[in-house]
């Protein structure tokens, strides 16, 4: 995770009751994630956009659990629900534990089919 996403929630003593199971497939330019693992906290500050220059959607779903991340105000997604974080805007959320399907596209292919394609995050 730390190539998108800085993480935090796991403590040293629970370790020991720490699950994940990440699979991915890379289709031509875009890549599908299918995670699960406990609770934590995703961040992608100002300084970690600037320093990998990565230019892309991400375009996810909650299968269980739900997701709440905060820019102006506080937003909850639930399952079923679509969101897109935008890598090149920062990004901090907390997942309790959960179950999401996330599909990894270049910005680059999706520009010109999207109405408002910067206004996705």
């Amino acid at each position: 995770m730390s190539v998108v996403f800085d993480v935090e929630g796991i403590k040293r003593d629970e370790c020991d009751s720490f699950v994940a199971k990440i699979e991915s497939r890379l289709i031509s330019d875009m890549m599908l994630v299918d995670c699960q693992t406990v609770a934590q906290k995703f961040l992608r500050p100002s300084a970690k956009i600037a320093k990998d220059g990565m230019d892309h959607l991400l375009i996810q779903v909650f299968l269980n659990g739900s997701t709440t991340w905060s820019e102006k105000e506080e937003v909850v997604c639930q399952p079923s629900q679509l969101i897109v974080i935008d890598m090149s805007r920062p990004w901090k959320a907390y997942n309790p534990d959960f179950r999401n399907l996330t599909l990894v596209g270049p910005r680059r292919l999706l520009y010109g089919k999207l109405h408002d394609e910067d206004g996705h995050h």
